[in-house]
């Protein structure tokens, strides 16, 4: 509103300082016609050569406080951006962070599941949950079947932990047999959403998945860096 408004006098000073030059250019042309003849006096080129300076004045003066107030619009420009990115560091300090700590396959409840962990400073708000669960065989990670998990969960304190524990039912026969004997892999792949305190949507993107270790399954999943994202 500020700049707006410096922007709005310089266009006016500038418009001014036109009609001032012109004021000049036309005194010069016919200034000399006001005392030619008998009855020029020396009072009369006075207040002829008067008029000129004033209005030379008047178009400098014009002319200073057009600078100016470009300058102050140049100024004011420069503040406010000084204060949006002030603004958005402050934010990108501030808001919510929500990222996979850890997950996990639990062989006893055939589930799994993922611990989510809000590091930033302040809460994280309507948080949103899709997951897939995907049974795949190890060796061509070939998709063999998948089913949807959609969730929601309420504001989460910075600091906080929430768990997703999502029983793997619906699949088909022997897939937990299947993944337990490392012939296929379970991979949860999903993206959570959620809005921080400035009104910004964010999202994690991640996927996790079994592996194993001497041919026995191993409980602690893995996080796949290169599918694991947030804004």
């Amino acid at each position: 509103m500020l700049s707006w408004s410096f922007k709005t006098l310089v266009r006016l000073l500038a418009w001014l300082g036109l009609l001032a030059v012109t004021l000049v250019v036309v005194a010069f042309i016919n200034g000399p016609t006001w005392c030619i003849g008998e009855s020029c006096s020396v009072q009369g080129w006075v207040s002829a050569m008067s008029g000129w300076a004033g209005a030379i004045a008047a178009a400098s003066t014009i002319g200073l406080l057009w600078r100016q107030a470009k300058e102050a619009v140049r100024s004011a420009d420069i503040s406010q951006k000084t204060l949006e990115h002030a603004q958005k560091t402050t934010e990108a300090q501030l808001r919510a962070y929500v990222l996979v700590d850890h997950a996990k396959f639990d062989p006893h409840n055939v589930a799994i599941m993922i611990v989510f962990k809000n590091t930033g400073s302040t809460p994280a708000r309507d948080m949103k949950m899709s997951v897939q669960i995907i049974v795949a065989k190890s060796a061509e990670m070939e998709v063999e079947e998948e089913t949807s998990v959609p969730t929601r969960h309420g504001p989460l304190g910075p600091g906080e932990s929430f768990t997703f524990l999502t029983p793997l039912l619906g699949l088909k026969d022997g897939s937990v047999q299947r993944v337990q004997s490392g012939i296929a892999t379970f991979i949860a792949d999903g993206t959570l959403s959620y809005t921080d305190i400035f009104g910004a949507d964010h999202s994690t993107r991640f996927r996790c998945f079994t592996s194993t270790l001497g041919g026995r399954l191993v409980e602690k999943m893995n996080t796949a860096v290169e599918s694991y994202t947030f804004d």
